[in-house]
């Protein structure tokens, strides 16, 4: 039972899987003596095989003379592909040498002809074919190349410009908020109210200025008196003068008083003055 299994397995994957290389292509005619040199090949099966990776070397003993097909060339069922070189440029020896189509590692189909070759080298009016198609090699006396010519001018394909990917920003940032101004409001500077103030009336003291005698005589006006009288007085002073204050020191009383009294009136009009301009202020 197991094995049964295993085999339609195994069965299933050949049908469905992709073979490693077009094993329908062959190399099925070509003319390696004319000018221009060419090649044929010929797709024996019933699906499209695509050419992308598929090399045709003209030389066997040469990396450099192979042609590389285009990525897009195709060769459809049951149709053919026709390789030509360049008028003048001989890549294939008319004496003899080996064709081979490869498809990466892996070879497709390949050809030699001429010396110590079951295939002879073929001359300029003949080619060597497979009759019928895909069948056996011979040399063919009525060459004819069919098929569509491969281009080998690949086109280049556009490059795709990728979309970035926009990256969100880590940081959003946050809008500013906007600050509000706070227009000062003006302070009312209150107009200072002068109180009236009383004056201070500062009157000069008036000092009394008691009368005194100069020399013995009264400064006060009074009723006349006779000589006899005046002597007497004097006479009556000077044997008083013992008991009165010394005149000096009355009279330094006297003028202490009077820078007083000078005093207060020049500090009273001082006030004054200075109440005045704070009023006019």
């Amino acid at each position: 039972m197991k094995a049964i299994i295993v085999l339609i397995a195994f069965l299933f994957f050949l049908h469905f899987a992709e073979p490693a290389f077009a094993a329908g292509l062959v190399i099925n005619e070509f003319s390696s003596a004319s000018n221009p040199e060419w090649v044929e090949i010929y797709n024996s099966d019933e699906q499209t095989y695509s050419l992308q990776g598929v090399v045709l070397f003209f030389d066997g003993t040469s990396i450099t003379q192979k042609v590389s097909f285009c990525d897009n060339d195709e060769v459809s069922a049951k149709s053919y592909k026709l390789i030509t070189r360049p008028v003048n440029s001989f890549w294939l020896s008319n004496n003899g040498d080996t064709l081979i189509l490869k498809k990466e590692d892996d070879i497709i189909d390949s050809i030699s002809y001429g010396s110590g070759q079951s295939l002879g080298a073929p001359t300029s009016a003949q080619s060597i074919s497979r009759i019928p198609d895909g069948g056996s090699l011979i040399l063919n006396n009525s060459p004819s190349p069919q098929g569509n010519e491969a281009s080998f001018v690949c086109p280049t394909p556009t490059p795709v410009p990728s979309t970035p990917t926009p990256v969100p920003p880590t940081n959003t940032p946050i809008p500013p908020t906007p600050t509000r101004t706070l227009t000062p409001t003006p302070t009312k500077i209150p107009t200072p109210t002068n109180t009236p103030t009383s004056k201070l009336s500062a009157s000069p003291t008036s000092a009394k200025i008691l009368p005194t005698s100069i020399l013995g005589e009264s400064t006060e006006s009074g009723p006349t008196v006779s000589p006899t009288d005046a002597m007497n007085k004097k006479n009556v002073l000077i044997s008083n003068k013992s008991k009165n204050p010394d005149n000096n020191f009355q009279k330094v009383l006297i003028l202490l008083g009077i820078v007083f009294v000078a005093a207060c009136v020049i500090l009273t009009i001082r006030e004054i003055k200075k109440r005045k301009l704070s009023q006019n202020e």
